[in-house]
């Protein structure tokens, strides 16, 4: 069974990042949950409620800064999931239950048919039946370049329900007097949403027609 393991204070950040991205319009189920992806050294979460994005990576390997952040077994390279909205806050509640010390034990995440299954050290464990629809590329949305175009426009604007919950994600997660740095490159593009001194989580923001 194809399996990734890393530490619960790892997980609750991703999922910390994700979740209120996710859409709860049952018109788009594909979008009803955050999608879990092992590609080479990265394991990334995601999720869209389709005007904004919140993404969060784990890194092993050349791609990682000191120790792994995450392992996976062979059968986990390039695995896909998307579990439901509602397991993914259950399993957070689990994580953020978890005392500092012990958050830094390892958790595992199982990849089944259909089905996925977070194991945590003390024995607790959830199980979900994943969302079968393809999960949208969403990092195709990112711009290429996150530096100013030539513009005529004066001014971007944004949907202000939308731009609290980018807001106020990067507030949870971030470290105390950490910064949050937004990248505008055109009035007509996503701005990207970043943390100072944290490459893990991005989020995008799509600006209003005017």
């Amino acid at each position: 069974m194809p399996t990734i393991t890393t530490a619960i204070d790892r997980l609750r950040k991703a999922l910390d990042a994700t979740i209120p991205f996710a859409s709860s319009d049952d018109t788009t189920p594909v979008l009803n949950g955050v999608h879990i992806q092992v590609q080479n050294e990265r394991l990334q979460f995601s999720s869209s409620d389709r005007y904004a994005v919140g993404t969060y990576r784990l890194h092993r390997g050349e791609a990682a800064e000191s120790e792994d952040e995450f392992t996976a077994d062979d059968a986990a390279n390039e695995l896909k999931a998307t579990i439901p909205l509602k397991t993914a806050k259950e399993v957070l509640r689990t994580a953020k239950s978890f005392k500092r010390g012990d958050a830094l034990e390892d958790m595992r995440i199982e990849i089944e048919e259909h089905a996925a299954v977070f194991t945590f050290p003390d024995g607790t464990s959830h199980r979900a039946s994943t969302i079968d629809s393809e999960f949208p590329p969403l990092d195709r949305l990112f711009p290429s370049k996150e530096t100013l175009e030539n513009s005529t426009e004066s001014s971007v604007i944004f949907n202000p329900g939308f731009a609290a919950k980018v807001n106020k994600t990067a507030a949870a997660i971030s470290e105390r007097n950490e910064g949050v740095q937004l990248r505008i490159t055109s009035a007509l593009k996503p701005a990207v949403y970043r943390l100072q001194n944290d490459e893990h989580w991005s989020a995008l923001l799509m600006p209003m027609r005017g």
